[in-house]
């Protein structure tokens, strides 16, 4: 498994760069992946290519009209189309062609890409609707023809040929050559929609800045914002993992999932994550989920060949002075805050004073032929536990090692 679902998310091995290990600048807006396997991010200082070990600048800087990177899409011909905040570009065999006013787009502002199965490049911007581009011609698309909004925040397309727009004032699919609004008045939890994909056939997240993320699937909406746990209501990225997790990116709040089995966690600088000022989210080829922050780099989570057990997990203490593998597949680890036992289920039980253990300082640890464990303390007892509880306890020694 890429991530495996079982596991809590700081189990995960944490890859982490800035612009002090390649990146041109910290503020990380897209990410894209293409053909060839190369991924592509995009920041506020420029376009770079990623080959597995460093970051390859996207050129000389004549190649972008301007820095700023808002939104990339890869085509499956080997095209990367860039939007930038003065133009978009596109690149292909290693020649990139600019395209802006002069070409026909509404506005150089642009702030999201999509492609439908008909050939279209959809183009969104701040301040002039959506334009469309096909057999070399831009087309716009404002209020005037059916636009909840002139500012387009997110742009994404479905297993069906529909389109969908996210603007500060509503949803709008175009279908059959006509929009269709959806705002609160339809289910949507708020209006500001940031970011729309469909994560299967047939199921459509939405995240918006204010009233966490909803699911479309069978004809009705499902929330999830802080009544329901999330850290935080401003979700600006959503991927569902091949593992059928979906992640949510929230800006001032880190990471949520939520595994298939409706169950939410959560992973923020707490817990290890470099920043919670999540902008953008990616999942590669090979599975490795991608975050990009506002403001400290880029993460990649991925998981590892090693898991690790401590404090974070669950247990008492990091410092582990024996371990067992018990016959029935689960493991006992002593340290010098009790006796801990990692069931298959993934729970962990703890053996302390309070469970009836002489002290907590526990330094060894064996198992016999009928089951039974025993445990040497740090003092001198040794302490038999059978079928869940403490047994027995002596004191025999001055000190047990191990």
């Amino acid at each position: 498994m890429a991530l495996d679902p079982k596991k809590p998310i700081p189990q995960y091995m944490q890859s982490f760069w800035t612009n002090d290990t390649g990146l041109p600048q910290n503020s990380v807006y897209v990410i894209a992946e293409m053909p060839d396997g190369y991924l592509w991010v995009g920041t506020q200082e420029g376009l770079v290519r990623f080959d597995g070990l460093r970051f390859v600048p996207s050129g000389r800087s004549e190649n972008l009209p301007f820095p700023l990177v808002s939104s990339l899409l890869a085509d499956r011909d080997g095209t990367l189309w860039i939007a930038t905040q003065s133009g978009l570009v596109q690149y292909r065999d290693g020649v990139y062609t600019q395209y802006s006013g002069a070409n026909g787009l509404s506005s150089g502002n642009l702030t999201a890409l999509a492609a439908t199965p008909d050939g279209s490049l959809w183009i969104g911007t701040a301040e002039h609707g959506l334009n469309r581009y096909r057999e070399g011609k831009f087309q716009a698309y404002t209020v005037r023809d059916g636009l909840p909004s002139d500012s387009i925040n997110t742009l994404a397309s479905d297993s069906a040929g529909n389109l969908w727009v996210g603007t500060p004032k509503g949803l709008a699919r175009y279908a059959e050559g006509k929009f269709t609004v959806f705002t609160k008045r339809d289910g949507l939890p708020g209006n500001g929609i940031q970011y729309v994909k469909e994560t299967r056939p047939g199921t459509l997240w939405i995240g918006t800045s204010t009233a966490g993320a909803a699911r479309w699937e069978k004809g009705r909406w499902q929330v999830w914002s802080r009544r329901q746990g999330l850290p935080g209501n401003d979700v600006r990225a959503i991927v569902r993992d091949r593992d059928g997790n979906v992640w949510l990116g929230i800006f001032g709040a880190g990471l949520a999932r939520i595994a298939a089995d409706g169950k939410l966690s959560t992973y923020t600088p707490a817990e290890g994550l470099p920043s919670n000022r999540v902008q953008v989210m990616y999942e590669d080829r090979e599975g490795g989920l991608w975050v990009g922050f506002s403001d400290d780099g880029l993460v990649c989570l991925r998981d590892g060949k090693f898991t690790v057990f401590g404090t974070r997990e669950g247990l008492a203490a990091d410092r582990i002075e024996s371990v067992l593998e018990a016959r029935d597949g689960s493991i006992w680890a002593a340290t010098d805050k009790g006796l801990h036992h990692l069931l298959r289920s993934g729970g962990i039980e703890i053996y302390g004073t309070r469970e009836g253990m002489p002290e907590d300082g526990i330094m060894g640890i064996r198992e016999t032929r009928d089951g039974t464990i025993w445990a040497g303390t740090e003092n001198g007892w040794i302490c038999r536990l059978r079928d869940g509880r403490v047994a027995e306890t002596r004191k025999i020694a001055a000190s047990i090692i191990g």
